[in-house]
């Protein structure tokens, strides 16, 4: 059984991305933050008929109640006999991007427009709807560079493009953004944008002061909550981050980022039934979700069910073939399957991007070993700044290593 030390990273789990995009897939999924209660500016004044306001009516106390669902079917109600509804058209985009369907918002969003539909609040809409879907150039290009922010949704909507900046690694662009955006006055999310940046640089203090002010402004935020329990888990509070993830999800069931982070806290602790447990139901309605199946070949690695590891991590690679966490997966489980030749290739390409990792380092060294390798497998586990003195396992293979290379020493 592997041991979990440094086997993963929270954020790389996030986002399936390379160490460059750490945060793209992430913050392409993030929750739309609070809008008012009604979207609808000067720009959405309309003719309608006394049904279809009367509709809309029950729409807007739908959406105001949460209940996405008759929301969405009454607004197609209205949509089928009148297509150019922009209103209609207007709150399905925000009742599916309520819902999490961001491609369907996003295209009710598109058709209002395209009715002639002008308002900050359809852009910052648009904008969230494709930052989920890791559009993140388009809207870079569709929200303000130049213009400073004067109202509460430009400010938003600044934020939203600062984020889309920094899912692209453009730090300092995104970080001169969110400065304008906090120059007119505190704003959660950009704070909470700040203290990723601060982490990106090693600032860890001034980070967590930054996530701090955000939750003061907006402590039941599920998506401020949810960079607390990340927070936790990075300083290996794997307990404390268990509940704070289950804060996130009580307060926003729909984001899938609270539950991957909850897994993987239970991976941590090596309470496998637990993440067993919350990878089952995900993957009852997100089967193809790489983000799931990655998980799923961490549990099944450390239930050492090996052939399912390998296979989970083989579908992650098909599609993003250098993420680490599935590279580490497919390499472990290749080795004790004992296809010594695949696990040499995947725990190198994984060492490359995580030279610290001594699990991988022992294991890497151990099928150098079995290939016959020695002097190899030598170099491998002796070339760490610091041997782990702690580790029986990596001391175990640096000993055979050393034996074979002659080193009596």
């Amino acid at each position: 059984m592997p041991c979990h030390d440094g086997a993963w990273d929270v954020g790389e789990a996030l986002d399936m991305r390379m160490p460059k995009e750490a945060i793209t897939g992430f913050l392409a999924r993030l929750r739309l933050c609070v809008l008012v209660a009604s979207l609808l500016g000067p720009a959405m004044m309309l003719s309608q008929d006394a049904g279809a306001t009367d509709h809309l009516r029950d729409v807007r106390d739908y959406l105001t109640q949460g209940q996405l669902r008759s929301a969405i079917i009454e607004l197609k109600n209205v949509l089928q006999s009148n297509p150019d509804d922009v209103e209609a058209r207007f709150l399905l985009g925000k009742a599916y991007l309520d819902a999490n369907n961001n491609a369907a918002a996003e295209s009710q969003l598109r058709k209002a427009k395209a009715l002639g539909l002008e308002s900050d609040e359809l852009e910052l809409m648009l904008a969230y709807a494709r930052l989920r879907q890791g559009q993140l150039e388009e809207v870079i290009s569709e929200t303000p560079d130049a213009s400073t922010p004067e109202t509460d949704i430009q400010r938003d909507l600044f934020v939203a493009r600062a984020e889309a900046l920094l899912g692209l690694g453009q730090i300092d662009e995104a970080q001169a953004t969110l400065d304008r955006v906090l120059a007119r006055g505190p704003h959660a999310r950009a704070l909470a944008a700040k203290s990723q940046i601060a982490l990106l640089a090693g600032e860890t203090t001034a980070a967590r002061e930054h996530l701090d002010q955000a939750l003061r402004l907006a402590p039941e935020d599920a998506h401020l909550v949810t960079l607390d329990a990340q927070w936790l888990f990075r300083q290996r509070r794997f307990d404390d981050a268990v509940a704070r993830f289950s804060d996130a999800i009580t307060l926003d069931p729909d984001p899938l980022a609270p539950y991957l982070g909850k897994i993987q806290a239970h991976l941590a602790l090596n309470q496998l039934d637990d993440a067993g447990e919350i990878i089952e139901t995900l993957k009852t309605t997100q089967a193809d979700n790489l983000a799931v199946i990655l998980q799923d070949s961490l549990y099944q690695l450390f239930s050492a069910n090996y052939k399912a590891a390998k296979a989970a991590a083989g579908r992650v690679l098909a599609a993003v073939p250098n993420n680490p966490q599935a590279l580490f997966a497919s390499g472990a489980s290749a080795f004790y399957l004992r296809k010594f030749e695949q696990a040499r290739a995947r725990l190198s390409a994984y060492l490359s991007q995580q030279p610290g990792n001594a699990t991988a380092r022992a294991l890497l060294g151990s099928a150098l070993l079995q290939l016959g390798s020695p002097d190899e497998a030598y170099d491998t586990v002796k070339s760490v700044e610091q041997i782990p003195s702690d580790n029986l396992a990596y001391l175990g293979v640096l000993t055979a290593a050393a034996f074979q290379t002659g080193d009596t020493r």
